[in-house]
């Protein structure tokens, strides 16, 4: 039923240059007694990566029983990348009161590359089975299967997934939800040993509540364990985690107005725990977001939407050995402006329209990243 995908992306090549401030004792940073000397390491690395992917399946429909309908989904998936690079790094000091930026060192770069290569071959089936036009189950299995180059080590897993929603009247459907996951990872970690996949599962439960047709409101809580997620420390080491656990809570709600406004309202709740190490707690424990858009119609059938949206990050904390870190909460605003027209669509999207500056994140390794400025995107696109 569904024809052969093929998506093919080739040699994505970027360069970036990381300054982080490198103290020498926690207590102490300064390397002079008038303290305005100190110690800064950089870090330069160009990166390319070559990634082919093919995903094919065939759906079937078909009933077992006057009210049992299934859709019955059987599919095989490939994937080869290829990810290479080649870094250097570099010390000084400098005056932090008095920082000639133009004399700063930049790090000379190795001229070999490291690279390596990753194969995944995966097979999967999943039934979406409706009962009775009121409980909706979902069945899924899949097989992967990955080699690493330079390594004998093959993975392999089978991960399954299972969910069930149901309409028990008044607008009102609970659900639950498993899910289990396979990510291979294509690098190297401390020692030069490769990187093993990620793992993990996933559960939630909630309800969706309709109480009248214009309005829309889900209610989820999930749990989430993952085991090996890829953890860079200080200094440029990289190594894997082991047990972590992330619980919380969302909710969502929607609702039209009258002339064509639809408000769009976001809340979430996160508290990451790390069972081997502090270094993960990052995650904001708060986010929200308001968005709020209306359609105007136009002559000759085209329709005009206008959008706007707040979104807020609450503050995060990184805890490490010798210090904690703490990112401050901000509110970005974005903007949306689509104009469509019988099978065109032209659309202009901004993100951070104010232009905010702010930190994206900052560790307890001592560095902190600035979070993106604005960005206006225009497409356009034809259905056919």
């Amino acid at each position: 039923r569904n024809p052969r995908c093929l998506r093919a992306e080739a040699s994505i090549f970027a360069i970036a240059y990381n300054y982080a401030n490198s103290y020498a004792n926690p207590t102490n940073p300064y390397l002079d007694p008038a303290g305005r000397t100190i110690g800064l390491l950089s870090q330069g690395s160009y990166a390319r990566m070559n990634v082919f992917s093919t995903d094919n399946n065939l759906l079937f429909n078909f009933n077992t029983g006057a009210d049992i309908e299934h859709k019955l989904l059987v599919g095989l998936d490939y994937s080869w990348n290829k990810v290479s690079k080649r870094e250097g790094f570099g010390s000084e000091l400098i005056d932090i009161y008095d920082i000639d930026y133009d004399a700063l060192t930049i790090p000379a770069i190795s001229p070999d590359w490291a690279a390596v290569s990753q194969k995944q071959l995966g097979i999967y089936v999943q039934d979406q089975i409706r009962f009775w036009d009121r409980v909706s189950v979902v069945l899924g299995a899949r097989r992967d299967r990955v080699t690493t180059s330079g390594t004998a080590v093959k993975d392999k897993a089978t991960t399954f997934r299972a969910g069930i929603i149901g309409e028990v009247g008044a607008g009102f459907s609970p659900f639950f939800s498993y899910t289990e996951s396979f990510l291979p990872i294509a690098m190297t970690v401390d020692g030069g040993s490769p990187a093993r996949p990620q793992r993990g599962t996933q559960y939630e439960v909630g309800f969706k509540w309709q109480p009248e047709r214009n309005t829309l409101i889900t209610v989820t809580g999930f749990h989430i364990k993952e085991i090996n997620r890829i953890i860079y420390g200080s200094a440029g080491s990289i190594t894997q985690s082991g047990e972590i656990t992330s619980k919380g809570i969302e909710i969502e709600a929607s609702h039209q107005l009258p002339g064509n406004f639809e408000l769009l309202a976001n809340y979430g709740y996160n508290k990451l725990v790390s069972h081997d190490t502090a270094t993960f707690d990052y995650l904001p424990r708060h986010t929200a977001s308001l968005w709020t858009t209306k359609t105007f119609g136009l002559e000759d059938g085209a329709q005009l939407r206008l959008g706007a949206g707040v979104n807020y990050t609450g503050k995060r904390t990184s805890i490490g050995s010798a210090w904690t870190l703490v990112t401050p909460s901000y509110t970005l605003v974005d903007a949306l402006a689509e104009i469509s027209w019988k099978d065109w669509r032209f659309a202009v999207n901004a993100t951070n329209l104010l232009n905010k500056q702010y930190f994206a994140s900052c560790l307890a390794r001592g560095d902190c990243f600035v979070g993106a400025p604005r960005n206006v995107m225009g497409t356009v696109s034809y259905r056919f």
